[in-house]
């Protein structure tokens, strides 16, 4: 599958289309030839209930492995935008507090950002909590427990980035976890399924329709075979999640400063 990973969605698709109904199609063909003149009317009914049992059988399979990936999916996408969010308080909430500690920090929480942005390190021991980013989300904590007050305006301020930043953990750690692949034992299963399925297609004989039925069935199940897979590397390939709200959040922390309430012309 890296090879789809790699390929941008116009190209990939049609090409994950194209091996999955010639392998379909092939198989239909070769089992329908192996039993054809062994084939009795009480085979024939036997292989078009057994067909139709595995189509819905797979059906069932891939749907709910389907919703589960988008559940997975959107989680990540959601947290993103979330730790985003509480990233720019954060940074806004450091620029009221004017004093040279608040502006290092400031530099620190931008570090931070662009390291999610190019994140591509890879752990010797597969932990997706020890990644560049996250040693330099530790060490932005640590320095904001630090920070010295003066007044109770700055403790209120100190209160607030201690919350934020406590969420942002919350959104790292979903972002860390679920991006990480997990092994999809259940895609394994649809492609028995739909092996299964082609070999009992065998009892119907082939002709233009019933391989042109057959292609239209075998495509909408490797279409969602296609975006199963894909979802489950949200970080990677053709649908990887962008990282737009984070750009944005360094778009803004980069502005200069507004100036001072009294200059501006109401």
């Amino acid at each position: 599958m890296t090879y789809f990973l790699e390929m941008p969605i116009i190209w990939s698709l049609p090409l994950f289309l194209i091996v999955a109904l010639l392998s379909s199609i092939l198989i239909y063909l070769i089992s329908n030839r192996a039993v054809k003149s062994k084939l009795g009317k009480s085979h024939e009914r036997t292989g078009r209930v057994l067909f139709r049992t595995t189509a819905s059988l797979l059906a069932l399979l891939l749907s709910f492995t389907f919703a589960n990936q988008r559940v997975n999916y959107y989680k990540i996408k959601d947290s993103l935008e979330a730790e985003a969010a509480q990233l720019l308080d954060i940074m806004v909430d450091l620029q009221m507090f004017h004093t040279p500690e608040a502006t290092d920090i400031q530099e620190k929480v931008r570090h931070y950002m662009r390291s999610i942005i190019h994140e591509d390190f890879k752990t010797e021991n597969d932990n997706p909590l020890l990644t560049q980013s996250v040693y330099i989300f530790i060490s932005l904590y640590n320095n904001i427990s630090k920070m010295e007050v003066t007044d109770e305006r700055q403790a209120r301020l100190k209160e607030n980035i201690l919350t934020d930043i406590d969420l942002v953990s919350d959104f790292m750690q979903i972002r860390s976890y679920r991006s990480t692949p997990e092994p999809l034992y259940f895609i394994f299963i649809a492609g028995f399924g739909f092996f299964v399925s082609a070999i009992l297609f065998g009892v119907y004989k082939p002709d233009v329709v019933s391989i042109v039925f057959f292609s239209f069935y075998n495509a909408f199940v490797a279409i969602v075979l296609y975006f199963i897979i894909m979802m489950n590397n949200p970080m990677i390939g053709p649908l990887k999640i962008d990282n737009k709200p984070i750009n944005m959040v360094i778009e803004i922390a980069d502005l200069p400063p507004p100036p001072p309430l009294d200059n501006l012309v109401l």
